[in-house]
């Protein structure tokens, strides 16, 4: 199916509520996950449409599936919550015509949260789940194509399961700061070494990390 720029967004009924306007992948596999759908008939606000909710499309139109779900209900579009990436995979014409992708910015819950804990530099290593080498504070941090972005500065932890979530590294060469990683991103992991599943340019777009966030 090919997911066309501008297409009207239907109901299962016919209805018309919107027209696409960007497409959100996941950076790491390279998946589209939802869709951008602008303001129209019935939206007030741009929305962001699970592509699970996609029954049919063709070049002008995508169809949903039949569902008690109101669009009204589906989640505001906010521009601060996303970054565009340039997506690496091939074209298919099963997946989309659109190159126009964004991708969430990765969030956890603030720190205050009793599920999450921040573990810094004195406190050790931990595993990501299902996986048998440890992270290690300072560890050199890798893109997919070999490129160096940062070192792991702290690890964030689920509290009840004890399992990193996601890795705080710090980047950039002369004005360091921090990025926020999510472990779905990891691919391998070394004594030294983590390697991630996304590119250089996916990294450089994060926004900057901030504890209190």
């Amino acid at each position: 199916m090919k997911i066309q720029l501008g297409a009207d967004v239907i109901t299962h009924d016919g209805e018309k509520i919107g027209t696409v306007k960007q497409a959100v992948i996941d950076p790491a596999d390279q998946e589209i996950t939802h869709l951008i759908v602008e303001k129209g008939f019935l939206f007030t606000e741009a929305k962001v449409l699970p592509l699970s909710l996609v029954l049919q499309v063709d070049e002008e139109q995508v169809k949903l599936i039949k569902t008690e779900l109101d669009p009204e209900e589906l989640p505001d579009y906010q521009e601060e919550s996303y970054f565009p990436v340039e997506a690496t995979m091939p074209y298919d014409p099963e997946l989309a015509l659109s190159r126009s992708f964004l991708a969430a910015k990765p969030r956890i819950v603030p720190q205050q949260d009793e599920n999450v804990r921040i573990i810094k530099k004195t406190e050790g290593d931990k595993n990501l789940p299902g996986d048998k080498e440890l992270l290690k504070i300072g560890a050199i941090v890798t893109t997919l194509e070999g490129k160096k972005v940062g070192q792991i500065q702290e690890l964030v932890v689920e509290g009840q399961t004890n399992q990193v979530t996601h890795l705080v590294i710090s980047r950039g060469l002369f004005k360091k700061e921090q990025a926020l990683i999510p472990q779905s991103w990891v691919k391998e992991i070394s004594s030294q070494e983590v390697t991630l599943k996304v590119d250089e340019n996916v990294i450089q777009n994060l926004p900057p990390y901030l504890e209190q966030e």
